[in-house]
C-alpha cells in the first residue's frame, strides 16, 4: 500500500498537490483443470489514453472523405481515484484492510518527483503522519522498521535524530 503526492492541474491551469492512495492486488484463481494461476494489479490508478486529431490524415482525392481516422491514440496517462487527506486516511486505510493482518502488509511512500520508495514504514507510522512527515521521515533514514542510518549533505552518516555516528 503506498501514499504519494501527485500534482495535478485544477480549473485555472495551476498544479496543485494531492495524495493517492494506492496498493497492489493479486487475484488467484483455477482454471477447469484445476490449474492455479494468478494475475497482478494496482487498485487506485490506472492509464487513460489520449486521444488526438490525427495529422497525418489522407482524403479521397474524388470524394474529399478522409481516408483514416479523424482522431488516434497517443499515448497514455495516469489517472488516480483515491484521494486521501489527513482527516480520512486512517478510516479508508482501515475499511480496505478489512479483518486482515496489518503487520502482513508493506507500507509505502512514493516519491514521484525523484521515484524513490520506502516500504520501511509501520501500520502506526501510515496511518497517523502525514505524507511530510512521511518525506522527513524516508529521507532522514526511513520508518521505524529501519535502522534510521542516513547521510547529510556533507556526507557524514546520523542517526534518526540527527547525531553524528
Amino acid at each position: 500500500m503506498a501514499r504519494q503526492i501527485i500534482k495535478e492541474r485544477d480549473s485555472k491551469g495551476r498544479l496543485v498537490p494531492k495524495e493517492y492512495l494506492t496498493w497492489t492486488a493479486e487475484y488467484k484463481k483455477e482454471n477447469a483443470k484445476g490449474i492455479p494461476y494468478a494475475i497482478d494489479c494496482v487498485v487506485g490508478n490506472y492509464n487513460e489514453s489520449l486521444i488526438v486529431p490525427n495529422t497525418n490524415q489522407r482524403y479521397d482525392q474524388r470524394t474529399g472523405q478522409a481516408l483514416e481516422s479523424e482522431e488516434i491514440v497517443s499515448g497514455s496517462k495516469p489517472v488516480y481515484t483515491i484521494e486521501i487527506n489527513d482527516k480520512n486516511k486512517k478510516q479508508i486505510i482501515d475499511k480496505i484492510i478489512g479483518d486482515g493482518f496489518p503487520e502482513n502488509i508493506q507500507f509505502y511512500y512514493k516519491d514521484s518527483e525523484r521515484g524513490n520508495r520506502d516500504a520501511t514504514f509501520s501500520y502506526e507510522d501510515f496511518v497517523s503522519k502525514s505524507i511530510d512527515e512521511l518525506r522527513t521521515m524516508s529521507y532522514k533514514g526511513g520508518g521505524s522498521k529501519s535502522p534510521g542510518i542516513w547521510r547529510d549533505k556533507d556526507g557524514v552518516l546520523r542517526d534518526r535524530d540527527g547525531n553524528k555516528i
